[in-house]
């Protein structure tokens, strides 16, 4: 049929679909590589930093994609630059304490379905968009926090792992491991480099057992985790077995490409490609 992408036709009902998120798809994802390369991930932290930065305000873009529905083709990011599969970085603002991450799924979902309607069968043609990196900021206000996620933080990765959505005339179970980064924001670099300090990358890893014991001792490791030690606090999560992490300091994430802005390393890309591949799974109900 030509089409390139999931959408709701392909799910069979009552059967778990899983589908791959393969290290080529968070690359296209995290960094730009050809000139036509848009809302990548270093791109969403160059915007929301300076947002943060000049404000003091919390911000949050979440970065949607469609999917393949053969990943075998896709063996390179440039495979998915040349494709034409979408992608979508939506923003929110917040305030100095808070911000709520937005979503797309009705704007996106009901655009697709009326503009095919007039298809015999409109939902064979709904394309599927998914959550695949959450991006917020911290200012640099914050004090002793840094890129240490709140509870709140925490909590809402748990919860968005698992998920019922209702799509037209179908209900969909989710389970999504999103990635999570909270970068802090601490003022502008006037040599064009992205005006941050840190970044932490997360990810839940649906052991729930293990979620509820460290964070029963979160406060404990809070305490000895002052003064900006991140990189400890980023241990103890990924030590406890509820998340994967991944943790940056200060330059150690981007680097500079003159007139072209910033870009995540070779090797950092290669890092969180390989250590946050992950699969979704959905079971299409009716």
């Amino acid at each position: 049929m030509g089409r390139k992408t999931i959408d709701l036709s392909d799910l069979c009902i009552h059967v778990t679909n899983t589908i791959p998120i393969t290290p080529p798809m968070i690359r296209w994802i995290l960094s730009r590589d050809i000139a036509w390369d848009t809302q990548t991930l270093d791109e969403c932290l160059n915007v929301a930093a300076n947002f943060t930065a000049v404000t003091h305000r919390e911000m949050a873009m979440v970065i949607f994609s469609e999917i393949p529905r053969d990943p075998s083709q896709f063996t390179r990011r440039t495979s998915f630059s040349l494709s034409g599969i979408g992608k979508i970085a939506v923003p929110n603002l917040g305030d100095m304490g808070s911000v709520h991450l937005p979503t797309i799924d009705s704007r996106i979902y009901c655009s697709e379905l009326a503009r095919n309607s007039s298809q015999p069968d409109p939902e064979k043609r709904v394309t599927l968009f998914f959550p695949i990196v959450n991006l917020h900021t911290h200012p640099g206000t914050l004090g002793d926090c840094g890129v240490i996620p709140s509870k709140t933080d925490l909590e809402s990765a748990k919860s968005r792992y698992e998920t019922q959505r209702g799509l037209v005339d179908a209900m969909l179970s989710v389970l999504n491991p999103e990635l999570n980064v909270i970068t802090q924001s601490g003022g502008f670099s006037f040599k064009g480099v992205l005006p941050v300090s840190h970044q932490l990358f997360y990810q839940y890893t649906g052991d729930s057992r293990a979620y509820f014991d460290f964070m029963s001792k979160y406060d404990q490791l809070l305490t000895e985790c002052k003064n900006r030690r991140e990189r400890e606090f980023a241990k103890a999560m990924q030590q406890s077995g509820a998340f994967k992490t991944e943790y940056f300091g200060k330059g150690e994430l981007v680097e500079d490409q003159g007139p072209g802005g910033i870009r995540i390393t070779k090797k950092n890309e290669t890092k969180l490609a390989r250590k946050f591949r992950y699969e979704i799974k959905i079971r299409r109900h009716y």
